[in-house]
């Protein structure tokens, strides 16, 4: 009993070992909804035996009593309330007292976005039985667990596919998971090796309209090739707040890296704390040519405007706006060599 990690509360579902109590907390969706569905499975509640329902909307009196019944013609009966952060102070601490020595036959589980370990519920609950909070993943983290969701699918993904459908689809994990189930369906009778190209293509770019190239472009200082891009791009169907982030990122992994290179560190300790991945090899040597991380600081403080901008729909035309970002960002000269 008490605070676990969600891989941790998992595994015990795994093994067959259900709580009559448990806290879900946390801002992530995705894996709270696999634990909900693995008590499903275990405990196969029938209509009489299963409830759902959201804790501002439900009086705690009727929650309680749910709780408090024996199952019918089951062994157990397992209920589920949502929005838990948003029950009533009142309703809290009835439910508390219930959590206080919870029937044995109900498996409760309270969903919440509440994540500090002080709030009353969470604590309440882990000593009647679990509590688990699902924190955001990292995109590192998020890069390990596409790996893993797609082998679970039967399939294998190089690392460089991880991070384009992290770039693309972001941390979220329901976004992920349905990105990678239509890779398995795209993929159905082939070996099943998920590649950056492969990505693209699910995403509905063709190798030539690759957004990501962007940032390698840019690296390579071909500004008429990266504002060429751009504009196929936007054509194709890119959002001009995308190709911002890809721009963006790549100007912070800049600064980042001649900033740690100034401080003396060498390539491998800067690839490591700029979170550069094994295929952006060549990007500490490439930063050596931009202009100093001062420069390329005022183009990232002129980047967050364009981003308010786009946003707001106001400005220049998007394509304008992002050639003149890369533009600065190419203009200030090659730095000095030694």
């Amino acid at each position: 009993m008490g605070t676990v990690t969600p891989e941790k509360l998992a595994g015990g579902l795994r093994a067959g070992n259900i709580k009559p109590v448990y806290f879900l907390g946390g801002e992530e969706i995705y894996r709270k909804k696999q634990i909900i569905a693995q008590l499903k499975k275990l405990i196969s509640p029938d209509d009489f035996n299963y409830f759902s329902c959201d804790g501002d909307k439900t009086p705690s009196q009727e929650i309680l009593s749910l709780a408090q019944t024996p199952p019918v013609f089951a062994n157990e009966r397992l209920i589920v309330i949502n929005r838990a952060e948003k029950i009533k102070l009142k309703d809290k601490k009835s439910l508390i007292e219930y959590l206080g020595n919870p029937l044995g036959t109900t498996c409760l589980v309270l969903v919440s976005e509440e994540r500090k370990k002080t709030d009353a519920l969470l604590k309440a609950c882990e000593e009647a039985g679990e509590a688990a909070v699902f924190y955001g993943l990292r995109e590192n983290e998020a890069h390990s667990w596409v790996m893993a969701r797609a082998e679970k699918a039967g399939l294998s993904i190089t690392a460089q596919g991880a991070k384009l459908l992290v770039d693309s689809a972001g941390t979220d994990l329901t976004a992920l998971s349905m990105e990678i189930d239509k890779l398995a369906i795209y993929l159905s009778g082939t070996a099943g090796l998920i590649t950056p190209e492969l990505v693209l293509e699910s995403l509905g770019f063709s190798k030539e309209e690759n957004p990501y190239e962007l940032a390698s472009l840019i690296m390579r200082r071909d500004q008429k090739g990266a504002m060429s891009l751009i504009d196929r791009l936007i054509e194709s169907g890119s959002t001009p707040v995308q190709l911002l982030n890809i721009i963006t990122g790549t100007l912070v992994k800049l600064i980042k890296v001649k900033r740690l290179e100034t401080a003396g560190l060498d390539q491998q300790s800067i690839a490591a704390q700029a979170g550069l991945n094994f295929f952006e090899r060549d990007f500490v040597a490439q930063a050596r040519d931009f202009a100093p991380a001062a420069a390329l600081t005022d183009a990232l403080a002129r980047s967050l405007e364009y981003d308010r901008d786009l946003k707001t729909s106001s400005g220049s035309e998007p394509g304008v706006t992002l050639k003149s970002l890369v533009f600065k960002i190419l203009s200030g000269g090659r730095a000095k060599r030694s």
